[in-house]
């Protein structure tokens, strides 16, 4: 595909915040690291030659080293890893470990695994989708799918949604949600992890925070999470690696109003420029950050995948296990229109909860908790004109992190809620004041419903159906409490006029439930290891064994818990 750079206006404004403001259009591809915005700005970028070009110059270059050649790549060609091998024609293989997926819970087994194994154990890992690079993905945006997925597989195809009023977004591909995701990386709270027996709903997991706490920081140390070292609203025993993306004025303002309530938002979005990312530009597209400043497995972790252990299949759609000896023994995937097995002494899966529970119902698992809680956290937005105050001085696309709402009593009667304050301008068309709003999300934590699930129909329909219920009354009274006392919750801003206040959104991007985890097993489907208590040699990992979903992103627990999961599963 033949791309051209994209030409800027005459007289460019030579601030990245003035210019995201004089012109409605940002450029995705501006980085603080090219662009001096202010006077204590790091001077490792000075003998860049970019950083003395105007940003007209700048987009120009940089347009051009991003497509200045037609792109070559294929989605799924084996080539583009030396790990992506073709698939063997001696039958059906043997191998030590069997994971399905590459995203953020199989690749950070994997990443243990291999640190803890011999080097004569054999790998395989089978990937649904192809290998999509982040220049392709580039290259082929106009064809985004909703909420920012761009990948060959449309992944709305791959469902049947019984209640389409709930979406489930998820992305189809090496890397999987690595690729689409916004990099917010906080800890659960102590609390959410034993919510029942504190507040009297929802259930305990059979885990506690302690004993998550060191695969935390393992997770924060792979993902280079940048933090504030003073203070965290959770125990914590090491610093970030990281330090803290700046605040903006709403941020600085909510601080001071609600001290050890409020804090920088740990990300997985760099604020020092590393061998693999880039610095973060905040320009607010982190779904396909143009600059590689977030993790994702691509940047970071693809040397897993070149590893001579490692023999990874792509555009292979896993179908179902061999279960019938009680353990798991071999696994069937569909590759180039042929059904195919291999055979394992562990298997992992690591594709999603929906597609964990439908490999798992396909392959005869009974459990009457399996597909079941299929549940996530749902928001809404509040947009703010604010009088006398620019704001969008930070460092990335979301700063703050307000626990105002999050514990405490109330979670008795109406559930947890976690607030984002955004970084990324709306702008208006007014002389002097074109900076002058701001907007934050306030996310709720929902109570799992057993009706909300995934299944399967055997004799007709090849794809998992899913069901949602409602919205839970718990999770309204937590929204309809924002709604009714917003300009008290936000006391500290100037707030000239409230714009508005959104409806519940469709989708936070996160799936969770459908292979909870219990101490006993008539309550869930794996045990605190992520091992399924039926098939001892099977784990099913990601945010599928979460049994509550607390108003935290979940991306860090889902990587912890797979690293435990490694650490004890497989001793």
């Amino acid at each position: 595909m033949n791309t051209r750079p994209l030409l800027l206006p005459l007289h460019t404004p030579t601030s990245l915040l003035d210019f995201r403001a004089a012109h409605i259009f940002r450029l995705p591809f501006l980085s603080e690291r090219w662009v001096n915005r202010d006077a204590n700005y790091n001077q490792e970028y000075t003998n860049d030659p970019f950083h003395r070009f105007s940003l007209c110059e700048y987009a120009q270059v940089h347009t051009n080293i991003l497509f200045e050649e037609e792109t070559q790549h294929h989605p799924g060609h084996h080539g583009a890893y030396p790990g992506a091998c073709p698939l063997s024609t001696q039958g059906t293989q043997s191998y030590d470990l069997i994971l399905v997926g590459t995203g953020f819970s199989s690749t950070f087994f994997l990443k243990k695994f291999l640190s803890k194994a011999g080097p004569s154990k054999r790998i395989l890992v089978l990937e649904r989708g192809g290998i999509e690079s982040l220049r392709w993905k580039i290259a082929n945006r106009s064809a985004m799918q909703p909420h920012g997925v761009v990948s060959e597989i449309k992944y709305q195809d791959t469902y049947i949604n019984e209640t389409p009023q709930k979406q489930w977004v998820f992305n189809v591909g090496f890397g999987g949600g690595s690729n689409v995701w916004w990099g917010c990386t906080p800890r659960f709270m102590p609390n959410d992890f034993k919510l029942r027996s504190t507040y009297g709903v929802g259930t305990d997991w059979p885990i506690g925070y302690s004993e998550l706490e060191e695969y935390y920081e393992e997770a924060e140390k792979i993902m280079l999470i940048a933090g504030s070292d003073s203070t965290t609203p959770f125990p914590k025993r090491s610093p970030y690696p990281q330090p803290a993306h700046k605040f903006n004025a709403v941020d600085k303002l909510l601080e001071r109003e609600n001290p050890g309530l409020y804090f920088p938002l740990p990300a997985a979005r760099a604020r020092i420029a590393s061998d693999k990312r880039s610095r973060c530009c905040a320009s607010g597209v982190c779904n396909l950050c143009p600059v590689d400043a977030k993790f994702t497995i691509e940047n970071s972790l693809n040397d897993l995948y070149r590893n001579t252990q490692v023999e990874l299949i792509t555009n292979a759609q896993v179908l179902s296990l061999d279960l019938a000896q009680g353990l798991a023994s071999k696994i069937f995937f569909k590759k180039d229109g042929r059904i195919l097995d291999a055979k394992g002494e562990i298997f992992v899966l690591g594709a999603n909860p929906i597609f964990n529970s439908e490999i798992m119902l396909r392959s005869g698992d009974t459990h009457p908790m399996l597909g079941r809680f299929l549940s996530e956290q749902r928001s809404i937005s509040v947009r703010l004109q604010l009088s006398n105050l620019a704001n969008y001085q930070g460092s990335t696309s979301i700063t703050g992190h307000g626990y105002m709402l999050y514990e405490g009593s109330h979670r008795k009667d109406r559930a947890a809620c976690l607030i984002e304050n955004w970084n990324v301008p709306r702008l208006q068309m007014k002389r002097g004041k074109y900076t002058h709003t701001a907007e934050l999300k306030f996310i709720f934590e929902e109570l799992p419903e057993l009706q909300s699930q995934v299944k399967i129909d055997r004799d007709s329909a090849p794809l998992p159906t899913l069901r949602s219920t409602d919205p839970s009354d718990y999770l309204i009274r937590s929204r309809d409490y924002v709604r009714n006392n917003i300009e008290h919750i936000l006391r500290g801003i100037p707030i000239e006029k409230l714009h508005s206040i959104s409806q519940l959104s469709p989708t936070e991007g996160h799936i969770l439930g459908t292979h909870r985890m219990s101490s006993l097993p008539h309550d869930g489907v794996v045990d605190s290891n992520c091992t399924h208590h039926s098939y001892r040699n099977l784990f099913l990992l990601g945010g599928g064994c979460f049994p509550t979903t607390a108003p935290a992103n979940p991306t860090l627990t889902i990587a912890a818990l797979a690293l435990r999961a490694c650490e004890r599963g497989t001793r």
